[in-house]
């Protein structure tokens, strides 16, 4: 009752936003998502995650595309 979903490796609540972790080409990435770290909110970082994470192995990533700052 009230339990918080728990979030994703990866998937970080930070404050009132969202940070996710991932590995490109050896260097560590974390960047922060302007999403509250809500049940719903955490669940389409994660999904963002694994997008990525799918991306990267292919070879089709671009850091740019998802986030252009």
């Amino acid at each position: 009752m009230g339990r918080k979903p728990s979030p994703a490796r990866g998937v970080t609540p930070k404050n009132d936003r969202i940070q996710i972790r991932f590995i490109w080409r050896g260097k560590l990435y974390r960047p922060t998502l302007d999403l509250k770290p809500t049940g719903p909110n955490l669940k389409a970082a994660t999904r963002l995650r694994e997008q990525i994470l799918h991306e990267i192995e292919a070879g089709a990533f671009h850091l740019e595309q998802h986030f252009p700052e």
